[in-house]
Formats: C-alpha cells, sequence, structure tokens
C-alpha cells in the first residue's frame, strides 16, 4: 500500500498573497469606484493586506479585508473574531458571501483570460516547491487540498511544470471542509500511511479530536502565512508536527 501527502496551496506550495491583494483590489474598483481608484493594485495595498494575510480564511475575504483597509479598520479587526465580523459587515454593505466568492473567482477568470501572465506574475511558489513537489510524486500519492477554487490551482501547477490530474486537486467546490475531506481519503483504506500539511493553525487544531483522523501525521507549514504565536502555539502541540521548511515535505 502506497503512502498519502494532502497538501494545503496558499501558504504550502504557493504564496498567493500579493495575488489575493491585487484581485481583492480589482473587485473593489468594481464595487466602490469612488473609494478604489483606477489602476493597478498600489504597492503599499498589498503590502497592508500581506501583514494580515495570515488571518484570512479562504480568498473572497480579501475582498472584505481590503475595504476595511480603506475604512482604517484597526489591525485588531482582521486578528480577532473573524468568523463573528463578517456576517455584520456583510449586511453593512449589502453583500452576500456567495456574492463576494463569485465576484472574487470571476475577477480571477476575467484576469486570467485577458492578461494570464500578469496574473501568474503575482502569484509565487516558495522556493524548491515545484522540485520537492515532483520527487514526492514518485514515492506517494498527492493530493491538493484547498479552499482555492481548482481551475487556480491547475493554472499555477501549469506554470510550474508540475502535472497534477484534476481529480488530485480538491478545491473550493469539492469538499465541505479540510477534516470531512480528510477522513474520507483515511476511510477508503488505500494507504498505508497518510499526512496533512497546513499553514492554518486553526485548521490542523480542528482536526485533533476528530477519532477518524488520529493516526494522520499532521505537520504545519510556519513558513506560510504564519504568526510567532501561532508557530509557538504549534510547536506545543504533541500532535502536531512543525517542519522546517519545504523541503522537509519529502521526509513525512
Amino acid at each position: 500500500m502506497q503512502s498519502l501527502v494532502v497538501l494545503d496551496f496558499d501558504g504550502v506550495i504557493c504564496d498567493s498573497a500579493p495575488e489575493n491583494a491585487a484581485t481583492a483590489w480589482r473587485v473593489c474598483q468594481f464595487l466602490w469606484p469612488e473609494r478604489f481608484p483606477a489602476g493597478p493594485v498600489p504597492a503599499e495595498a498589498v503590502e497592508r493586506f500581506c501583514a494580515v494575510r495570515p488571518y484570512m480564511e479562504t480568498g473572497y475575504q480579501a475582498i472584505l479585508m481590503t475595504r476595511l483597509m480603506s475604512e482604517g479598520a484597526p489591525f485588531e479587526q482582521y486578528t480577532t473574531g473573524l468568523a463573528e465580523w463578517q456576517p455584520r459587515h456583510l449586511a453593512r454593505l449589502g453583500l452576500t458571501k456567495a456574492e463576494l466568492q463569485g465576484l472574487f473567482g470571476g475577477e480571477r477568470d476575467r484576469w486570467i483570460s485577458t492578461n494570464l501572465a500578469g496574473w501568474l506574475s503575482y502569484n509565487r511558489y516558495y522556493p524548491q516547491a515545484a522540485n520537492v513537489l515532483a520527487r514526492l510524486q514518485q514515492k506517494a500519492r498527492v493530493l491538493i487540498l484547498t479552499t482555492k477554487e481548482r481551475r487556480f490551482v491547475q493554472q499555477l501547477m501549469l506554470r510550474e511544470g508540475v502535472p497534477f490530474a484534476a481529480e488530485d486537486i480538491y478545491g473550493l467546490h469539492e469538499i465541505v471542509n479540510k477534516e470531512t475531506t480528510l477522513a474520507e481519503f483515511v476511510s477508503s483504506g488505500e494507504y498505508a500511511h497518510v499526512a496533512f500539511v497546513e499553514d492554518r493553525l486553526a485548521t490542523l487544531e480542528r482536526m485533533l479530536p476528530v477519532e477518524a483522523l488520529k493516526e494522520v501525521r499532521l505537520a504545519y507549514a510556519p513558513w506560510g502565512y504564519t504568526t510567532p504565536e501561532q508557530r509557538a502555539a504549534a510547536a506545543r502541540t504533541p500532535r502536531i508536527t512543525v517542519l522546517d521548511d519545504v523541503t522537509a515535505l519529502e521526509r513525512l
């Protein structure tokens, strides 16, 4: 029986924070042109977004975070209670989660179709990631489990020359949540060993009490969208392995 290595994408394989910032800015230009001037996303806006990226759960939230930054919201607005404040701001702005998801994915599609090179330039693989992925595929089944839409992951895989079949990418519309999908992989009985790598500590913490995942090796990627406090908390959790760098994926 072969081993299975399941990887998050953003923050583990690819640093997409600049692209998140730019796509969100483009959506904000459409929604609130009086607040977001025409033209490329300003460098300072990208820098501000990258500072709060560790607190974002999935891409469409970048739109709300960008709007709040334009309003001068305090840093604590992003770092605590994301799930609590989001509904309030959606209601205030007259938007829904589904609308933001559609706007975010739709803007990415438009950008890719009109300027693929420009879109790709805002995404960067972490050093060694493409080579590590290629070598890992030689000795284990490798799946991607992400809240990013599958088609965007495929575009970035193609750029790096790392072939991934569509059925090996579980994206936003293929999963309910990561712990449920991971438990399905385990319950298939096809794998002698299962490892999961994630840069979001809260996701790993949700998996700790799940009985179906008790034999899964949970690994934390501190090179992703993490904070010193989160890295320290991961190191204190016995069931979570804190990896050194991207090359450690080959040793799972």
